[in-house]
């Protein structure tokens, strides 16, 4: 969807097994090739339950990740989704559960989400659509490996938010050609 222009991304999170020198969570900038607007280091650990939040007003973004807390006013508008992204490499998996999130339409409780990456990577999205004005959304990690600590993006989740367009299901797209097509017709009658 992000690609093809249907999705286009405020703003996205990210929480990751960084590595030396590399930060672990940062709240990233899609029209600036996606570096850190806010960044912080973690020391996660293997196999241990991290409590996370991120809450969106329209013009404030804070995420909470642990103890840390990033907060930026560098993004503004709507947001009409979320996706979930997860992805797993080299001997790890990623596990988020206790999802809750709550926007101006009411609390929505959503099924645990996840990957596990031998040495293959493991990407899995979730997309939470029809968002209504601010919103949170709250949860548990835990990040595991088998030996050495992945570094960089091997093992990470993110949250993408934005605003998607719609796009006519193919049966509708059938009936708008139809019906022009009819138009045609009746048109080339009456003259």
């Amino acid at each position: 969807m992000i690609s093809s222009g249907e999705f286009t991304e405020t703003f996205v999170t990210s929480a990751r097994v960084g590595g030396r020198s590399t930060y672990e969570l940062g709240v990233l900038n899609p029209q600036n090739h996606l570096l850190p607007d806010r960044q912080a280091q973690f020391a996660w650990v293997s196999g241990q339950v991290v409590n996370f939040s991120l809450e969106y007003d329209g013009s404030v973004v804070k995420y909470s990740v642990g103890n840390q807390l990033l907060s930026t006013t560098t993004f503004s508008g709507r947001a009409t989704d979320l996706f979930i992204r997860t992805r797993a490499a080299n001997q790890s998996s990623i596990r988020l559960g206790n999802l809750m999130l709550t926007d101006a339409t009411g609390a929505l409780s959503i099924a645990n989400t996840g990957s596990a990456g031998s040495d293959d990577s493991d990407i899995d999205y979730v997309r939470l659509q029809g968002l209504t004005g601010p919103f949170t959304i709250t949860g548990s990690s835990v990040m595991s490996w088998t030996g050495t600590a992945p570094t960089q993006s091997a093992l990470i989740y993110q949250f993408k938010v934005g605003t998607s367009t719609a796009v006519p299901e193919p049966a509708s797209l059938a009936a708008i050609a139809l019906i022009g097509a009819a138009g045609l017709n009746l048109r080339r009658r009456s003259l």
